[in-house]
């Protein structure tokens, strides 16, 4: 006689199975922080380990625009290359800018999730470009407008608005508010240069279209990294998205105008003309009017934050040294004794204690 046991193997549980993808899941976790910390190709660079671990510590510090300051402080810390994220490094010395940057053999390529943030058209401009390619013949496109051929042929331009900022600060009888003079100087100048038409911030009228760009581009480094932001139907979220949409509008008509000045012989030098006109040799193409409207918006936000905050901050400082302010005094009168006559640009550029 054959005996037989059969032993039933009842289902799992749904408790059982909870437990089994909690433990499944920490382990991955588990593994994905070890790997990150110590077998990672950055592991070897120094950084805090709540960077090596995650992005999420520097998007929070870039929602609160306290980014600089964090890095700043790990610099400080860990020294001129630092992990700040995951598959990120920051660094503090100025040879890596050329590394970094410079069109090299084996250049450090951009990352499209972070840079497609930044288009409004669905096309790129030549900073968010992240195809070589496309990126060499965008260089080629612009480099004359950026020659200093190119920007002094608006000298006269750039100089109105200059002896208009002047008068603002130097006929008030009261105190200024230097921090927006100087904003609304660059804004005028790099929309000027942009458009062949100023936003005119200088005579205190609130331009709609400058304020739309300075919503959309203040938040949409976080489109890039994080798409469904664009969706958020709320707050500073909800404004960009809104402002989108103007921005191309008022773009596409100032190039329309310019177009029109063209044709009529009336159109001023400028970054524009050199982009409406500009041809690639290489590739036989030019800008499209979706590649013009990017470009054109990226020069008034780079042009005017970074030159602001450099004038901002050297007035600052030498405010506070009465010594160098004497100095510099003192150079420019003697090089420009006429008080009357708006200083030369190529004398300016040889003074030696100004450079």
């Amino acid at each position: 006689m054959e005996l037989r046991c059969v032993f039933q193997q009842s289902a799992p549980t749904s408790w059982q199975i909870s437990v089994t993808l909690a433990v499944l899941l920490s382990l991955r976790f588990l593994w994905v922080g070890i790997y990150r910390i110590f077998f990672h190709p950055l592991a070897r660079y120094p950084g805090p380990i709540v960077t090596k671990l995650s992005n999420i510590p520097m998007t929070i510090w870039n929602a609160q625009s306290q980014s600089t300051y964090a890095r700043y402080k790990m610099h400080q810390k860990y020294g001129r290359i630092v992990r700040t994220g995951p598959n990120e490094l920051c660094f503090s010395d100025t040879p890596s800018i050329k590394d970094i940057y410079g069109q090299s053999t084996e250049p450090c390529l951009k990352a499209p999730f972070f840079y497609d943030g930044f288009t409004l058209t669905g096309r790129h401009s030549v900073f968010s470009e992240t195809n070589r390619a496309s990126h060499s013949r965008m260089r080629r496109l612009l480099s004359h407008g950026f020659s200093q051929q190119g920007t002094m042929q608006s000298q006269e331009d750039i100089i109105k608005l200059i002896t208009k900022f002047l008068d603002l600060i130097s006929l008030s009888s009261n105190q200024v508010n230097i921090h927006d003079h100087v904003h609304h100087l660059f804004l005028d100048t790099t929309s000027h240069l942009s458009f062949g038409k100023s936003f005119d911030l200088l005579s205190g009228i609130e331009h709609h279209g400058a304020r739309d760009i300075e919503t959309y581009f203040s938040i949409s480094p976080l489109f890039g990294v994080f798409p469904v932001a664009k969706y958020i139907p709320v707050g500073v979220f909800r404004a960009a998205r809104e402002a989108r949409p103007r921005i191309v509008a008022s773009v596409q008509v100032y190039i329309n105008e310019f177009r029109d000045r063209l044709r009529l012989g009336t159109a001023q030098h400028g970054l524009l003309r050199q982009m409406v006109e500009a041809s690639d040799g290489e590739s036989g193409t030019a800008f499209s009017d979706e590649e013009l409207i990017e470009n054109a918006v990226l020069f008034i936000i780079a042009g005017s934050g970074t030159t602001a905050t450099t004038l901002l901050y050297f007035i600052y400082e030498v405010g506070k040294r009465p010594e160098i302010k004497a100095c510099l005094e003192r150079e420019i009168r003697d090089a420009f004794p006429a008080k009357g006559l708006f200083p030369s640009f190529n004398t300016a550029n040889d003074l030696r204690y100004c450079d």
